[in-house]
């Protein structure tokens, strides 16, 4: 369904634009909510990328953001910058791509605390 100007989305899908900071300071994701198939899908901009990791602009806000996005309980994510345009990589399940993320920034910003504290702690 394509909405032109001035039209809207059809009845059976909700659309909800969520403020994502952290990526950038202007950064927005979209969820989906089908209540015909009862999903909830994020087209997640880049916040949550289909490689490895995403530019940061603001630690503390994009970490902020991976939590509020989790706690949606979505069902899958939508993708950009996926490394194929498969189905699979491009539409992933939510929860174990979110706690990557949350995961892997976590690990770098232990690895970061033990080298600014020369190993100490």
């Amino acid at each position: 369904h394509i909405v032109g100007a001035g039209g809207s989305t059809p009845p059976c899908l909700r659309v909800t634009c969520l403020y994502t900071p952290g990526h950038s300071d202007d950064h927005f994701s979209f969820l989906l909510h089908s209540h015909k198939r009862n999903e909830r899908v994020l087209v997640c901009g880049d916040i949550v990328l289909g490689s490895t990791s995403t530019v940061i602009e603001d630690l503390s806000a994009y970490m902020t953001s991976l939590e509020r996005v989790r706690s949606l309980e979505l069902d899958y994510l939508l993708l950009p910058h996926s490394l194929s345009f498969r189905d699979e990589d491009v539409l992933v399940p939510a929860a174990p791509k979110i706690g990557e993320y949350l995961r892997y920034q976590d690990e770098r910003i232990e690895q970061l605390r033990r080298c600014f504290l020369g190993g100490r702690g």
